[in-house]
């Protein structure tokens, strides 16, 4: 057997190359753990910069206000501001595809709907408003039910509507 190394006033065993093998991989694990702590404070995994998005612009028919990255049976919600068509008589329609609906939970719509139709590819969800050109917003509560990548459309019965994607963590 070999006798120990002279290190100083000590006698070890040391295997210098091993230890530098090892710090390297440590400080590799150290950024890998800081660059995924960033993109949680970024909203990468929901709830942040990078996570919140609006489509649409203010003065426009339509807006959509909504998370692109959310969890799994997570609460989210959203935020519809439409300006009903002066032709449906006090009634603002606003469709969701149906793609998007069925990996969703619909826990509350604000403010509740009049009426709700299903189509083969859209539900349909009327509601009851005080006057036409008006800004209405609508907040639909969801709860994820599918992970992976979800894309959807909602829009109004005139015809303007808004694509949008998100990505669901599991």
């Amino acid at each position: 057997m070999k006798e120990p190394d002279q290190v100083g006033d000590l006698q070890i065993r040391q295997d210098l190359e091993y230890q530098h093998r090892a710090w390297f991989w440590q400080r590799i694990g150290v950024a890998m753990m800081g660059l995924v702590i960033l993109a949680a404070i970024l909203g990468l995994f929901g709830g942040g910069l990078f996570s919140e998005r609006t489509l649409g612009q203010v003065d426009s028919p339509l807006s959509l206000h909504y998370e692109r990255f959310t969890r799994f049976q997570s609460q989210q919600t959203l935020r519809v501001n439409a300006i009903s068509e002066p032709s449906n008589q006090n009634q603002l329609r606003i469709f969701i595809s149906r793609s998007f609906a069925d990996a969703m939970l619909f826990e509350s719509i604000n403010p509740p709907a009049s009426k709700v139709e299903a189509a083969p590819e859209y539900l349909i969800y009327s509601f009851d408003v005080s006057s036409e050109n008006r800004p209405v917003t609508v907040t639909f509560n969801l709860r994820t039910q599918r992970f992976g990548r979800l894309r959807g459309r909602i829009g109004l019965g005139t015809g303007h509507y808004l694509d949008f994607d998100q990505f669901v963590f599991p």
